[in-house]
């Protein structure tokens, strides 16, 4: 099946995407260190009730800046690719991957603050064409 423009984002389309998200990231970081919120307080904490709310707002904070840079280029290309190669499957996927790393934390992580993006970067790596190879092309019979 042959897609048509508007069904498959734009490499372009897709890489603005995802700078987008990126920089909202960095702007966080940057509010958090200049007016000192200690948005840790939103990460997920195990096990507690109030620790739920950290699977919304989890990988929206970053323990420091190299964390924050850590996250940066392999979110910049598996979100790419994520949604360049499959714009409809990231309409399912990205939600599972963005819900279910917060909650896995939740569930069986060590009793403490967890924080970052790098939940969505290693689900993430499931989906892409780098660990799950797929032939050129495919015949029907």
């Amino acid at each position: 099946m042959i897609e048509t423009v508007n069904e498959k984002l734009s490499l372009k389309n897709s890489v603005i995407v995802v700078g987008i998200f990126i920089g909202l990231l960095w702007i966080i970081e940057l509010a958090d260190v200049l007016f000192s919120l200690d948005l840790y307080r939103y990460a997920v904490y195990p096990r507690e009730l109030n620790g739920l709310w950290g699977i919304l707002f989890a990988p929206f904070i970053h323990s420091t800046w190299s964390h924050l840079l850590a996250n940066t280029p392999s979110l910049f290309v598996l979100g790419t690719l994520l949604l360049y190669i499959y714009p409809k499957s990231t309409k399912i996927v990205l939600p599972l991957i963005y819900l279910g790393s917060g909650l896995g934390v939740w569930l069986f992580a060590r009793s403490n603050f967890h924080l970052g993006a790098s939940g969505l970067t290693q689900m993430s790596e499931t989906t892409t064409p780098s660990s799950n190879p797929q032939p050129a092309t495919r015949i029907k019979r």
